[in-house]
Formats: structure tokens, C-alpha cells, sequence
């Protein structure tokens, strides 16, 4: 490569990070003014969102940057004194220049079809963040005022997960632990006078050996009769064990005092138990639930129902966990269509760590038998559907009633957050998820544009960035003067129009992209009816794109 090849390379190289960089702490700045600290909450938040609304702004505007960059560069840059050689041509600045056309259109796409939407996630996320440690800290307020300090304490840990540095809440933290300290003396205290130290983990008959020297003897059942299960040929377990149920049989005659009662308990337990074994798990809790409430002492009951609670946990919910969950930022009145026909209206939904809470939902369809309505209090999205109910309890599903318990939604409920908001929506999705996901969102009732429109609008983008680079380079090489540099004034005019100009060319260039879009349907009747609209579309453009690039390389040097 010669020098004046090199010097080209150069120059547009440096000129791209120069402008990058001032437009950047320009558009940081600006961000950065615009963002009210209290409604932000958290102020440790201002920085990382300001940087990353001035990164999205600045990666929307590389398209008409890199068209000024050349248009500058064939207008001014390349009238410079280390052009000024006796073996200078056209093709010594216009073979890099259009290199690096190329390289900078890849850049384009990629921010287009993945950067920009991976920014606007995150921006979202550092809002709700910020809206989750307010209302952290509100809750957290309100339950020290109860004199809750326990639970003040589990709520200001979550609030320091997101902003550890906040004085109040760390004040409002020490004041809660002062107080539990006054109240009961310490966990460490406790355990010093009990002689306790931490130990590893246990296997199932140590742990059952310990109730048992304890005299705790129904829990020592819990954990022999597991033991038992692993080791069924084990005559130690075996013998414990029968010691333990003795124990436990004496001690619950001395408890209920009724014979009936004692071999009634047995026989509920062998049949929860037995229920467990074979997976029925929802009997098993019924049987458990009932036993615990009658006899909330025994422990090995408690510690059963406890084992099934977890299991039933994965397939389930209990409505407690949504009541506790209440205080979170709420997305109110969510209205959407699912796989089975039903328009689903949310009064509110909660996102937190990975789950979805839904509250106050109504469903209705129009059938052979008029319109049908159903009411659920809660919801929590299971897997891939939205488990749906009223009562406080686990409730087996019967086989034909799953459409009364369960909503199907055609996606994940993570893109219906903002479906009363398509524009938030759509900025939000890349590449990949508008290809897989668009006609999905647009059943569920989001009005953002198909998969070919996605796609012909973005080739807008790209080809904007193509043709105007080239043909305004081209334009601007013809119009210069050849060994002249343009005198200060000018160069200042220059300077300030131009970006204008470019800027308004490249809508004027997006926006003729978007009447060839909308006129698929006319002009495509002429040729085939098969021609889809990305196919018209880049067909069109690429007509364009060739003129241009010829009439870029049709250029000549005074030299040449």
C-alpha cells in the first residue's frame, strides 16, 4: 500500500474516533441534564444511565455521521499537502475510502439489528431497578413503623443488592438491629450459651439418631423413615427406627389420650405417605395440611407437609407468595390474546428475579354459546403458561379443566410488559427475537410492524448509509478545488451546514424507503404477485445503490 493510500486510510480512521468521541461527551452531557435525580431515585443510577441513553443516541446517528465523514474527507480532508504528490489519482484515496465504506456499514447493521436493542433493555432495566429500591425502601420504612425489624431487616437486604451506599437505609438498618437487639439477645449469644458450633451436613440417620438422644422423637421418624428408603436393609436404621415410632406411638397416647385417634393419625399418615411414594402429590399435601392442623405438634407431620410444600412448589403456588409480593413496582391493565382465543385483561403484573405475578385477571371469548367470562384473583407465570386461581391452597387440576386454570400466551410474558406501549416493545427487540417472535406478538395483539416490514425498513438504514456516502463523496470531489484548501470561512459554513444537510438527506432517504415499502402492494401487481416486500425492496435500492456507486468510481483526479 503507497503512502497516499495510507494517508486516506488515516485520516478517516482518526476523523471517525475524533468525531465518535466529541459527539459522545456532547450527547452524555445533554443526557445527563435531562435526568431528574428524583425521579430516578437512586442518584449512583445517573451515570451508568446517562452513559448508556448517550450510547444509544450516538449508535442511531452513525448512519448520517459516516456519510458527513466522507462527504468531508472528499470535500476537504483529501485537499490536504499529503495528497499533494506528483503520483496522486482518484484511486489512490477512493479504493480505502471505500473499504472502510464497507466496514462501517457492518458496524451500522450490527448496532442496528443488536446493539441498539441490547441498549434499550438495559435502560429499561436500570429504571425499574431504580423504581424497585423506592419502593424497597418505602416497604421497609413502613415495616419499621410496625415494629416489624425482622422483616424490615430481609427488606433493606434486597435494597442493598441494588444501592448498598444510601445513608438513609443504612441508618434505618442499624436502627432495626438495635432494636431486635434490645428485644431478644443475638443468634451468636444463643448459640455460645448452647454450646452450639457450625457443622457440616448431616446423612438422614445421624440426623434422626440426634432427634432421637433428644427425645424428639417425631422428628427423628421424619429422617429414619427417609434413612430407611436408602438404606432399606440397614438393621441399625431398622432398629431406631422401630425404638422411634414406639416412642413417638407412647408419647401421642399420652397427647390425644384416644385409642381411635391414635390409629386414625397412623392410618392418614401411611396414606400420605404412601400417596408421596407414587407422586401424588396433591393428596399427599391434603393428608399432611389436615394432620398438621390437627395435631401441629408432631413434627415429623409438620416436617412432611413442609417436603411436599417444596415439590409442589415447582408445578404450583401458594397465594401468600403474591400477597407478599404486593409492594413491588407494578405494570398495570395488560390486555392480551392466548393460544386458546381468550382476550386476557391484567390489572396488574409484577416482574421480580425471574418471576411473574399477575393480579385482578378477567379472560373472555366468544363462542357457539355466546361470550364467556372467567375471573381469576391471582396468577404466576409456570414454566410456559400462566397458572391462574382464587383459592389460598393447592388445588389439583383435573384432566379436561386445564383452560380454567391455565393462560397460554403466545410468548414470554417479559415481552407483554410494555404491549400497551408497541414502539417501547419493538426497540426492544433484536434481530433474532423480531424473526421468531413478531407474528407471535402480533396474535397476542401487539400492533408493531411483520418480519419483512422489520427488515425492509432496516435495508432503509443500511442503504441510506451507502448510496449518500458515496454519491455526496462523488458530488463533493467534483465541486472542490483540486490543490486548494477551502478558506477559513467557508470551511466554517461548511462545517456547520453540512451535518444538517447530511442528517436531512438521510431521513428524506428513510422516508422514500418507507413509500417504496407501501407501495409493494401496487407496483408489485405489474410483475408477480409472489414478490415480497424485502425482495421489492432491496431490488429498488439496489438499482439506487449501483448508480451511486458508479458515478463514485466514474470520478477523476486533475492528475488522472
Amino acid at each position: 500500500m503507497d503512502r497516499i493510500k495510507k494517508n486516506a486510510l488515516l485520516f478517516i480512521i482518526v476523523s471517525f474516533i475524533l468525531v465518535f468521541v466529541i459527539l459522545f461527551i456532547a450527547l452524555f452531557i445533554f443526557h445527563s441534564s435531562k435526568i431528574n435525580e428524583q425521579t430516578l431515585f437512586v442518584s449512583s443510577f445517573k451515570t451508568s444511565l446517562a452513559f448508556n441513553r448517550a450510547l444509544r443516541a450516538l449508535l442511531s446517528l452513525l448512519p448520517p455521521i459516516i456519510i458527513f465523514l466522507f462527504v468531508t474527507s472528499f470535500s476537504v480532508f483529501f485537499t490536504l499537502s499529503p495528497f499533494q504528490k506528483e503520483t496522486f489519482a482518484y484511486n489512490s484515496v477512493a479504493v480505502p475510502s471505500f473499504a472502510m465504506l464497507i466496514i462501517f456499514l457492518i458496524i451500522v447493521i450490527f448496532s442496528e439489528l443488536f446493539f441498539i436493542p441490547l441498549l434499550y433493555k438495559k435502560e429499561s432495566i436500570i429504571e425499574y431497578r431504580s423504581i424497585k429500591a423506592y419502593k424497597t425502601l418505602l416497604y421497609a420504612k413502613e415495616l419499621y413503623n410496625r415494629r416489624d425489624y425482622d422483616r424490615t431487616l430481609s427488606i433493606l437486604d434486597l435494597y442493598f443488592e441494588i444501592d448498598e451506599k444510601n445513608k438513609e437505609a443504612q441508618k434505618l438498618y442499624t436502627s432495626a438491629m438495635d432494636n431486635i437487639s434490645k428485644i431478644s439477645p443475638s443468634l451468636e449469644e444463643e448459640d455460645a450459651r448452647a454450646g452450639t458450633t457450625p457443622q457440616g451436613p448431616k446423612s438422614y440417620y445421624e440426623k434422626g439418631k440426634e432427634e432421637y438422644e433428644n427425645e424428639n422423637y417425631y422428628a427423628a421418624l421424619f429422617y429414619l423413615e427417609r434413612a430407611l428408603k436408602l438404606h432399606r436393609d440397614n438393621r441399625e436404621i431398622q432398629e431406631l427406627f422401630e425404638r422411634s415410632r414406639k416412642k413417638a406411638h407412647d408419647q401421642l397416647g399420652e397427647i390425644t389420650r384416644k385409642e381411635r385417634e391414635t390409629k386414625n393419625l397412623i392410618q392418614q399418615k401411611e396414606k400420605a405417605l404412601t400417596a408421596l411414594d407414587d407422586n401424588q402429590l396433591y393428596e399427599a399435601y391434603s393428608i399432611f395440611y389436615s394432620l398438621n392442623k390437627k395435631y401441629p405438634d408432631l413434627e415429623d407431620i409438620n416436617l412432611y407437609l413442609h417436603t411436599v410444600t417444596e415439590q409442589l412448589l415447582k408445578i404450583d403456588f401458594l397465594t401468600q407468595e403474591l400477597t407478599e409480593h404486593e409492594w413491588l413496582p407494578t405494570i398495570e391493565n395488560i390486555v392480551f390474546i392466548d393460544r386458546r382465543g381468550f382476550s386476557n385483561s391484567v390489572g396488574r403484573v409484577i416482574p421480580d428475579d425471574g418471576n411473574f405475578y399477575f393480579y385482578d385477571i378477567t379472560r373472555y371469548r366468544t363462542g357457539y354459546n355466546g361470550i364467556e367470562m372467567q375471573n381469576a384473583k391471582y396468577g404466576k407465570w409456570m414454566e410456559d403458561k400462566i397458572l391462574i386461581k382464587n383459592n389460598e391452597g393447592f388445588e389439583p387440576i383435573t384432566e379436561g379443566e386445564e383452560e380454567l386454570h391455565y393462560i397460554y400466551p403466545f410468548v414470554h410474558p417479559g415481552y407483554l410488559l410494555y404491549i400497551n406501549d408497541p414502539e417501547e416493545t419493538g426497540n426492544q427487540l433484536t434481530i433474532y427475537e423480531r424473526l421468531s417472535l413478531s407474528d407471535d406478538l402480533r396474535r397476542s395483539g401487539l400492533p408493531i410492524d411483520g418480519r419483512l416490514v422489520y427488515l425492509s425498513k432496516k435495508l432503509g438504514i443500511f442503504f441510506s448509509t451507502w448510496v449518500l456516502s458515496l454519491f455526496l463523496s462523488g458530488l463533493g470531489w467534483r465541486r472542490r478545488s483540486v490543490y486548494e484548501f477551502p478558506p477559513p470561512l467557508k470551511l466554517i459554513i461548511f462545517s456547520v451546514v453540512t451535518p444538517f444537510i447530511v442528517y436531512l438527506l438521510h431521513l428524506m432517504y428513510v422516508g422514500m424507503n418507507e413509500i417504496i415499502i407501501y407501495s409493494h402492494n401496487y407496483f408489485t401487481r405489474l410483475v408477480t404477485e409472489r414478490l415480497n416486500v424485502a425482495i421489492w425492496v432491496i431490488l429498488v435500492n439496489c438499482v439506487i445503490a449501483v448508480i451511486a456507486t458508479l458515478y463514485f468510481l466514474a470520478q477523476k483526479s486533475g492528475a488522472d
